[in-house]
């Protein structure tokens, strides 16, 4: 389960991430723990399984998932990493919502694998800095929390 949610998720994002979809200036989708990429491949997002619960009786079981997403842009400065990070979160520009957070809140009841779900985003926190070839780097982390419910047969 907790496979077809992150392939699914990562599915809405790749559906957006075209010319003229709301994440067109994301040039790459990842799943797992990030990795380094090449240049070309910035900005990149990339969806981490972090835990999850599940609760409930023999009537109902819920389960309640967090992935973590990821954001990573680069630029000259800090300065330019920070404006393209901000575009990628939310931009509203020609008359619509784009980046990964109005994404997320659009798709918030998806299907998978014959089963609905909905998620949510959680506080996002943003990090600057440099990486090992001295490229400006500000990086999101927006906690993606995923609930279905299923009966116990």
């Amino acid at each position: 389960m907790f496979f077809t949610v992150q392939n699914a998720v990562k599915e809405i994002f790749e559906n957006e991430a075209v010319p003229g979809g709301r994440l067109e200036r994301l040039a790459s989708i990842h799943l797992g723990e990030h990795r380094l990429l090449a240049s070309q491949d910035y900005p990149a997002a990339f969806i981490v399984f972090e835990n999850s619960t599940v609760s409930g009786n023999t009537g109902k079981v819920e389960f309640d998932m967090t992935f973590l997403v990821f954001l990573f842009a680069t630029g000259a400065t800090v300065d330019e990493s920070t404006k393209i990070m901000g575009e990628l979160l939310w931009c509203n520009e020609n008359g619509s919502s784009n980046g990964i957070i109005p994404v997320i809140i659009l798709n918030s009841g998806f299907s998978a694998g014959g089963f609905s779900y909905r998620m949510e985003p959680g506080k996002t926190k943003v990090l600057h800095g440099k990486d090992e070839r001295q490229r400006a780097t500000t990086a999101a982390i927006i906690p993606l929390r995923v609930r279905t419910w299923r009966q116990l047969i």
